[in-house]
């Protein structure tokens, strides 16, 4: 039986994976002139590889919802795997939305200075 400390190390081990992609993502980025285009690229991994889904419903476990679409898809097909790729488009969504406020900010706090 899995114990919460279990789901904790692993979920602490599965962070630390994605901050190593995300530092080789940033290494393999490095050919890519424009900053903007690195910088989207970066989130939208990084949207892709934290979001989290419920195991089961009604379960209190979590997991990356691409993993769980990926198994959702192989074992019962594309249609079981669409609810688990729905909250992945959401968080790029959502982050995409921010880095553009985020964008459109600094060049409105550039030009009045």
């Amino acid at each position: 039986m899995e114990t919460a400390s279990d789901y904790y190390i692993s979920w602490s081990v599965y962070l630390v994976a994605v901050l190593v992609a995300q530092l080789l993502l940033w290494r393999v980025l490095r050919i890519i002139k424009t900053q903007d285009i690195k910088f989207l690229v970066s989130i939208l991994f990084f949207a892709l590889l934290i979001t989290p889904v419920p195991l089961e419903t009604g379960q209190s476990y979590w997991v990356p919802a691409f993993m769980a679409a990926i198994m959702e898809g192989l074992n019962h097909g594309f249609e079981a795997a669409q609810p688990r790729l729905w909250p992945i488009f959401m968080t790029m969504l959502i982050f995409v939305c921010l880095s553009v406020a985020w964008r459109l900010y600094r060049l409105r706090r550039q030009s009045s200075q």
